[in-house]
């Protein structure tokens, strides 16, 4: 990357700059999505999963189109991100409606989880993955009520997730995870001084096991068991 670009990007990512973009209005139509599983008192299917699915990928679509550094990534490159990182986002955001809507003593207990985990698949066996898969979604849940994960925190860990993609090898993005680290570690030290540095590590943490869980949810077809931590 040149000059021209790093100051280009430096700009965009500047840190007041960022704390400036609003995204609220995102997250506001990223939790209604989801709330509609809340308010719907049947049993979850494949169709409606789908469903809401495929509008937080449109979420998705809208709110990577509108950061800043969007306009100065190259073409193809930017509709790579759009095509093939949205589900780590709806992973994040899955855990973060959950984390903000709820805490450990009000939530769907292991048995609960159990028995709509059966309903769903039709099927009283529970396989040596899914055990294992289920184990880790309550272990990360269990960080999100812990930690307190702010609004800012959340869309830096979003931003993180896509330019830490594994299947992404850029320069450019490279530079950019950089600044983006910058921001979080900046953030961290103005916001809890205190921990800040251990802070800025579990979050690091975090994006790793939640891009990890998501390669292993869609490579064996169980993207479906976040949306059945939502109680309803």
């Amino acid at each position: 990357m040149n000059n021209n670009s790093n100051v280009a990007f430096n700009k965009l990512f500047d840190i007041n700059g960022f704390y400036d973009f609003n995204q609220t209005c995102t997250l506001d139509v990223l939790f209604s999505h989801l709330q509609s599983l809340v308010n719907n008192k049947n049993c979850l299917t494949k169709e409606s999963i789908k469903k809401i699915s495929c509008l937080l990928i449109d979420t998705f679509i809208n709110w990577y189109r509108s950061l800043p550094y969007y306009s100065i990534i190259n073409l193809d490159l930017n509709q790579f991100i759009l095509n093939n990182c949205w589900s780590s986002y709806i992973i994040l955001v899955i855990f973060y409606f959950l984390k903000v809507n709820y805490n450990d003593r009000y939530f769907l207990s292991y048995e609960k989880y159990l028995q709509r985990l059966f309903s769903y698949t039709q099927n009283d066996i529970l396989l040596s993955l899914t055990s294992q898969l289920l184990d880790q979604l309550m272990h990360i849940l269990k960080i999100f009520f812990n930690s307190n994960i702010t609004n800012i925190e959340f869309f830096l860990l979003n931003i993180l997730l896509i330019f830490q993609s594994d299947r992404l090898n850029d320069i450019t993005l490279d530079s950019m995870e950089e600044i983006c680290m910058k921001i979080l570690y900046t953030y961290e030290i103005n916001t809890f001084p205190v921990k800040q540095s251990c802070r800025y590590n579990e979050l690091l943490d975090l994006t790793k096991q939640i891009r990890l869980l998501t390669q292993i949810l869609l490579t064996h077809e169980h993207f479906y068991l976040p949306f059945l931590l939502i109680p309803n």
